[in-house]
């Protein structure tokens, strides 16, 4: 997401009284983990939505196979998750 992108969603966020709370990206032939590279950036001090949760999508012969959620945890460092299970799956 480029600089421009995020800062037109938080301002469509804000205009409406709301803010980001969730973010997600895939892993094409890859479980719904988050990474070492996955943490390292969402750890940046200008990573521009630090209280969001992290969805990773695991994708694997063009179907979805997983989702996992992550959060920060609160002064302590580090992420926490697990698997999220669709409805109907």
């Amino acid at each position: 997401m480029s600089e421009v992108d995020y800062l037109e969603v938080v301002r469509q966020a804000e205009s409406a009284g709301r803010f980001v709370t969730g973010i997600y990206h895939s892993h094409v032939d890859a479980e719904a983990y988050f990474s070492e590279l996955d943490q390292d950036f969402a750890s940046q001090p200008l990573f521009p939505f630090p209280g969001a949760a992290h969805f990773v999508v695991s994708i694997v012969d063009r179907e979805i196979r997983g989702v996992g959620a992550f959060r920060r945890l609160q002064g302590q460092g580090g992420f926490e998750g697990r698997a999220v299970r669709a409805e109907g799956r």
